[in-house]
């Protein structure tokens, strides 16, 4: 029996060329074992390629221009990192927009890895604790962010995490963040 808990949701994944994309299949995986639409949103246009042991990996079809997307688009907006891409999504005033938009509106927000580094401009995030390790924690340092060392931080709708092959609880977070309350209630 198929799960269902995400038909009818539209999940937009924000990337650039260089995301990581262990991250980026284990949240289209979940999305569509759940029955959910993906958009691939990006500022590069065509195809987007991932990054996978620091080689280049796979391509994927961008469908929405990062210009063109609205927060409202999506029923969740998952936003991959990879150092590349995340540099890449730094330089994009559209970037700051989405997030800020998501997180006033509290759609749904999932901001993984290095892309915490993203918030530092997000007035809507500011003093919010996010989820960083050793590697991620230098790179929210001099803003208003509060940091944890939790592979999760949940403040309301907006969630930051660290996705590894040992931890994937953000991923069943995902599913029961956007998915209908009947469906809550049956599980």
């Amino acid at each position: 029996m198929q799960n269902t808990e995400l038909q009818g949701k539209k999940i937009g994944l924000v990337v650039a060329n260089g995301f990581d994309e262990a991250q980026f299949a284990d949240i289209q995986r979940t999305v569509l074992t759940h029955s959910g639409h993906i958009d691939i949103v990006s500022c590069d246009s065509g195809l987007v390629a991932g990054v996978n042991n620091g080689v280049w990996g796979l391509n994927f079809p961008v469908n929405i221009s990062l210009g063109d997307a609205l927060s409202s688009d999506f029923d969740m907006i998952v936003v991959i990192g990879g150092p590349a891409a995340v540099l890449k999504l730094s330089k994009s005033a559209h970037t700051t927009r989405i997030l800020n938009s998501a997180i006033e509106n509290s759609i749904p927000t999932i901001v993984l890895g290095d892309a915490v580094s993203l918030l530092k401009g997000v007035t809507a995030a500011e003093g919010m604790t996010v989820s960083v390790n050793e590697t991620t924690a230098p790179m929210v340092e001099g803003s208003t962010l509060k940091t944890s060392e939790a592979s999760m931080v949940v403040n309301g709708s907006f969630v930051t995490g660290q996705l590894t092959e040992e931890n994937t609880d953000i991923l069943t977070h995902m599913v029961e963040m956007v998915a209908p309350a009947d469906m809550k209630a049956a599980a």
